[in-house]
């Protein structure tokens, strides 16, 4: 049994970094092959974390569980109950159809030029959808989602073969897996800023200079993606977790340095780089959104850096030289093409977001309690067009396209969600971990949480993983203090 886990263990580790590493170049999971190709890795992640359980369950033997950890159960429980309300609640409006869509086709062109809706019969008091395949195909991306963060988090709270041979088999923040996923995802972001500053240099326009973009109007791609402000909110995301790790070696790597150790020696030096690096990537991505968050999170980032390390001055000289860099490079490479988009004539009409707004919020008041099904959004704006004269497939702002199509019932329920995962770290039984690495995913959370608000982030299968990701970290850690 013992090691039947310990390959089942292994598979889980790999198919997991895999993911993590697949997520963004795979054109940001933005096409149909490219979503069901993460969707079947979030399966497969989810039958070895199921397959693990079971072996648990019918064995005496293995490595700790998280229940041995001090803290209360009942914060995850929160978090689990109301994603299992969730995906019922989105399983449900699927299985209970509103309408049915024929769309129409111009010949030679890929997309729907017209559609067409017959209203069906549905049960009125339960959640229905507008588009059923549409909402199933959502439904099972959720699912894969849900099942990635599962496996990330029981993964995560293992202990390393080599930490089960010289501990006691209880892992320690930064435990071996927890730096394993760290570093690949500070390696992989700055790897993705890189190749998009170097495709901007280049002039391409297409995607890792093989696909054609097959997105907003086949301009404005950044390395993998297809989408410039895509790419920008992909490395606001992971920055600052980037810095935070760094910080969190280097507090760890200076209460264990001798006197004679070599300043500037350690691995960990190199996240400092990556962390500018990955920064200055937005700046060149020349997405305004995007470099305004990026101010924005620099800012929080620097005060609480400066509060929280009151006597280090080398400290606070290296993250200043930092922050320099960042916008240094950025400015360098992007700068001017970035002064040029803030001189547009359409920023005042934000890129035409005004108009969508305008005519979505009708679409808000029609379906206020159950929404319209997940992500039908696309279909049924073709009839609510009033003020904007495109057939827009977004809002351009994810929290009014959430209470389209979720309702204020579903939109409630995620709002739930996002705040029990915080419980977690307080209340829960993760692994002991110093504050710093909350503060700055935390910072890195708001920076994509408020481009949602003028963005699409949490539509992008790539982005909305990473971010769950990144939930499933949180809840396996428990603020130590300092």
């Amino acid at each position: 049994m013992s090691k039947v886990l310990r390959v089942l263990d292994t598979m889980s580790g790999a198919v997991l970094l895999l993911t993590a590493v697949l997520a963004p170049w795979m054109l940001g999971a933005t096409t149909r092959e490219t979503i069901w190709s993460l969707n079947g890795l979030g399966f497969f992640a989810g039958g070895l974390w199921l397959a693990q359980r079971i072996v648990r369950s019918r064995a005496s033997v293995g490595r700790q569980t998280p229940a041995e950890h001090p803290g209360a159960r009942w914060p995850m429980a929160c978090v689990w109950g109301l994603v299992i309300a969730l995906l019922g609640y989105v399983l449900c409006s699927a299985l209970n159809p509103k309408a049915s869509l024929q769309y129409s086709f111009t010949p030679g062109y890929p997309f729907a030029s017209g559609v067409e809706i017959d209203y069906l019969a549905p049960i009125e008091w339960l959640p229905q959808s507008h588009d059923q395949d549409r909402t199933l195909r959502a439904f099972w991306k959720y699912l894969a989602i849900v099942l990635s963060f599962a496996a990330a988090r029981d993964w995560l709270m293992g202990a390393s073969r080599r930490e089960r041979r010289s501990d006691d088999g209880t892992p320690r923040f930064p435990g071996d897996r927890m730096q394993w996923l760290l570093w690949t995802l500070a390696i992989n972001a700055a790897a993705v800023s890189l190749v998009g500053m170097l495709q901007r240099l280049d002039g391409t326009q297409q995607l890792l200079w093989t696909f054609a973009n097959h997105l907003n109007g086949g301009h404005g791609a950044f390395g993998p993606f297809p989408y410039r402000s895509s790419g920008a909110q992909y490395l606001n995301l992971m920055w600052p977790v980037t810095l935070g790790f760094w910080w969190v070696l280097r507090r760890r790597n200076v209460a264990r340095r001798s006197a004679s150790h070599r300043s500037g020696g350690d691995p960990h030096v190199l996240l400092l780089v990556f962390s500018a690096l990955t920064a200055a990537g937005v700046v060149v991505a020349n997405s305004r959104g995007g470099f305004l968050v990026l101010v924005g999170l620099l800012v929080a980032v620097f005060a609480l850096m400066m509060l929280w390390s009151k006597r280090q001055v080398g400290f606070k000289l290296g993250v200043v030289a930092a922050i320099l860099t960042v916008l240094g490079v950025g400015g360098w490479l992007g700068g001017e093409a970035m002064m040029s988009r803030f001189r547009s004539e359409d920023l005042g009409g934000m890129s035409g977001r005004k108009l969508i707004y305008a005519d979505t919020a009708r679409m808000a008041q029609d379906f206020a309690v159950f929404g319209s099904g997940a992500e039908t959004f696309a279909p049924l704006y073709y009839f609510y067009r009033k003020n904007d004269p495109e057939w827009n497939a977004y809002v351009h702002d994810d929290y009014l396209e959430t209470r389209v199509t979720f309702g204020t019932v579903g939109f409630v329920i995620i709002l739930m969600i996002f705040l029990a995962v915080w419980l977690v770290p307080f209340f829960g039984n993760g692994i002991p971990a110093p504050p710093e690495i909350f503060l700055l995913i935390g910072v890195a959370m708001v920076g994509i949480l408020t481009h949602a608000k003028f963005d699409l982030p949490f539509q992008i299968y790539s982005l909305h993983s990473q971010f769950v990701l990144l939930c499933g970290v949180l809840t396996s850690l428990k603020w130590q203090g300092r």
